[in-house]
């Protein structure tokens, strides 16, 4: 979602890495801009699917509060015709919720249901403001939640409840949001404050315990996605390598335990993304790193300046 995608899908391209891609939508009206901003997106899809089979698409209205009831309804039509999820943001700060109870007397996620927003498969990211009614609309219609915990707590908008999510039977995964928001986009981190957040809002050591972070990260995002997620004869063989025998690993009595409370993204040592290596003992393959450090120093001191 959001912008220069005509530059994310290069790199994406180039890189080697699995995908799914969007044009993130902002029109409050179905007027001329926002025709404009639908046939964009609609572009983008058909594009995409025209396209390597690394790389799916999405359609995304940004959120009930960038778009309009008419907007999202042509966007959720779209995305039903395509066959491609819908991705958005929702009830990710207070305000957004305050305000959404003062303009239409209920939450997003009651106003989205209202608008027809869950009628295609749904990747909701945050959902951090939630009731316990909003928690069985979600449930109710399949919705995935994108959680981003690092994101939410540097911004201050809190702890999203993943736990009475996920025993609502909502699917959740593991995201990272954006670098304006996250920074470092580094998964293993995610996976440990997704734990260990969790735990620090609940008061239960026993919430989220490790087997269940790793599935969030693994299974359930794939799920979210259209993809296998596991290891298994004739699935894409999509792996990531970590090396427990770390100095912070060892002793390793329970692999996941280390991977969620111990391992660091140094410990990953290879990746594999439909059965090529993009890196491999700790090299990247596809990307020469020096140079893009050095582009994209050179491209920050022009803006300084």
């Amino acid at each position: 979602m959001y912008f220069h995608l005509d530059a994310i899908e290069r790199a994406v391209a180039e890189s080697g890495m699995r995908a799914v891609l969007s044009y993130g939508i902002i029109a409050a009206e179905l007027d001329a801009h926002g025709k404009e901003e639908l046939a964009r997106a609609e572009e983008t899809v058909k594009r995409l699917k025209d396209g390597e089979e690394r790389m799916k698409a999405a359609v995304a209205p940004h959120s009930i509060y960038t778009c309009g009831r008419e907007v999202w309804k042509r966007a959720v039509e779209l995305a039903l015709e395509q066959e491609v999820p819908i991705h958005t943001h929702l009830s990710e700060t207070r305000t957004e919720v305050a305000d959404c109870y003062v303009r239409h007397r209920m939450s997003p996620v009651e106003l989205l249901q209202e608008w027809g927003g869950f009628s295609a498969p749904t990747i909701a990211a945050h959902c951090v403001h939630v009731t316990p009614s909003d928690v069985d609309i979600l449930a109710r219609h399949r919705v995935t939640v994108a959680h981003c915990p690092r994101s939410n707590a540097k911004l201050g908008n809190g702890i999203a409840p993943i736990s009475r999510l996920r025993s609502a039977g909502v699917n959740v995964g593991i995201g990272t949001d954006g670098a304006a928001s996250n920074n470092s986009l580094d998964m293993a981190s995610e996976l440990r404050f997704a734990a260990l957040s969790a735990k620090a809002a609940s008061g239960d050591p026993t919430i989220i315990p490790a087997q269940e972070a790793v599935q969030m990260a693994t299974v359930a995002g794939a799920r979210a996605l259209g993809l296998e997620g596991t290891i298994a004869e004739g699935n894409r063989a999509d792996i990531a390598i970590v090396d427990l025998e770390q100095v912070e690993t060892i002793p390793t009595s329970d692999p996941l335990s280390s991977l969620v409370y111990s391992a660091g993204r140094g410990a990953v040592t290879d990746v594999v993304v439909d059965g090529r290596f993009l890196m491999r003992d700790r090299s990247l393959t596809t990307i020469d790193e020096d140079r893009v450090k050095y582009e994209v120093k050179k491209i920050a001191k022009s803006y300084k300046n």
